[in-house]
């Protein structure tokens, strides 16, 4: 990969990202898109597009698809309640990655494998972002809010209530805001901030 492509590689992944942002939202929930996830957005994709251009070669396509695949299996096993299965598996591709780069003793292989591995985070942060909670949804018995994912940091309170007609209401108070919401039948009618 060229140089010049350093920025195709993640606008692409832009586009792609912001897509499935876009197919997630509904008429049941309502998505928060703040500036520290679009940053984190951002950076995921250049540090996609900068580990592309580590990899270069056959032999070193091989390298640095072990080191995407052990960095994927070691993060997501640190992250993920499939740890039993994914820590072990990403130390035997750890494993796999060295016997490979011992052999070659390439500057170019190893470049390679860095690649791969920052390929690996690049992607999984955009995976992270990509699929973030909505903030608030609405199902056919009720409605709720989330945490808001790694990029709420708020702290915050809330409680809702229902009706016999089927309608549910609710509120989320930050410290700057309040943030009212109603569902009716599986549906969100109203989402409002104001101010405090």
């Amino acid at each position: 990969m060229t140089p010049s492509r350093l920025f195709v590689v993640p606008a692409i992944l832009l586009v792609l990202t912001a897509l499935v942002m876009k197919l997630r939202m509904n008429d049941s929930s309502y998505y928060e898109v703040t500036p520290a996830q679009v940053a984190f957005i951002v950076a995921g994709a250049l540090v996609v597009g900068v580990g592309a251009l580590g990899v270069s070669g056959d032999r070193n396509l091989r390298v640095a698809l072990l080191a995407l695949a052990a960095t994927v299996a070691l993060l997501f096993g640190a992250i993920s309640s499939l740890r039993i299965v994914l820590l072990p598996l990403g130390a035997a591709l750890l494993v796999l990655l060295f016997v490979a780069l011992a052999g070659r003793r390439s500057g170019k292989a190893n470049t390679a494998a860095l690649g791969g591995a920052g390929m690996a985070l690049g992607t999984i942060a955009l995976v992270l972002a990509a699929l973030q909670p909505p903030r608030v949804y609405c199902t056919a018995s009720g409605g709720g809010t989330s945490s808001g994912g790694f990029f709420d940091t708020q702290a915050r309170s809330s409680s809702g209530s229902s009706t016999v007609d089927g309608t549910q209401t609710g509120r989320i108070e930050y410290a700057d805001e309040v943030v009212t919401f109603e569902c009716r039948e599986g549906r969100l009618v109203r989402f409002e901030r104001a101010r405090r």
